[in-house]
């Protein structure tokens, strides 16, 4: 399958927003789902997406296109500070292709120009987060030579919450 990979800003915001808003519902649990509700979830999606875009900090979207043009992947990296050491670093906030397009190479060529972006922008450093039970995801970044430095923690409180 052939696709290309184009490095682009605020112009594919939209365009973005609306791909991470569907393929972050399918990722989402069942129970929040229900719980939420499509219209809740899209607004508050939408809320937070431009809250973190619209923060301080240098940003680029990679966007993966097939053949007749449809956005099939992005990749969207920001620069951040980090809290411990206070230095600035860039953090990869979404790396998403459409089922349909997955396990064909596009999330390897997304990561691979945004870590040459990182490169020819003087970054010291790329951070993440993935989900544990996202192991496509963690093959990949593990094969591009990511490594765990740090481990989120959190404790489930109130209703239904489970141990």
């Amino acid at each position: 399958m052939e696709f290309r990979i184009e490095e682009r800003g605020e112009e594919v915001l939209e365009e973005v927003l609306e791909l991470d808003r569907e393929i972050s519902w399918e990722m989402m649990d069942e129970g929040q789902r229900s719980s939420l509700g499509y219209e809740e979830y899209a607004r508050r999606h939408r809320e937070l997406f431009l809250s973190i875009y619209r923060s301080p900090g240098r940003q680029r979207f990679f966007v993966a296109y097939d053949g007749s043009g449809r956005m099939i992947g992005v990749a969207w990296v920001k620069e951040e500070v980090d809290t411990v050491n206070y230095d600035v670093y860039a953090y990869l906030y979404d790396l998403e292709v459409r089922r349909e397009f997955r396990r064909m190479g596009v999330g390897r060529a997304l990561l691979d120009r945004v870590i040459e972006y990182c490169r020819r922008n003087g970054y010291r450093r790329l951070g993440l987060r993935v989900e544990l039970r996202n192991a496509p995801a963690l093959r990949l970044y593990s094969r591009a030579g990511f490594r765990p430095v740090a481990l989120l923690m959190e404790l489930r409180l109130g209703e239904g919450a489970s141990t």
